[in-house]
């Protein structure tokens, strides 16, 4: 079964620590997404098998 994790980061620096961490415990990047609203974040999207 997939398990799906999704996180967001203020900046590349900030997004580069998680993804390393969350690969670390298994998880991989699936997707970055560049999102704006009211602040600029990038979007992570993880996967895991179980």
């Amino acid at each position: 079964m997939l398990e799906y994790k999704v996180i967001d980061a203020k900046n590349s620096a900030e997004a580069e620590k998680v993804m390393n961490t969350m690969a670390a415990k298994g998880w991989e990047v699936v997707d970055v997404t560049y999102w704006q609203k009211m602040a600029y974040r990038l979007v992570i999207t993880f996967k895991k098998n179980n």
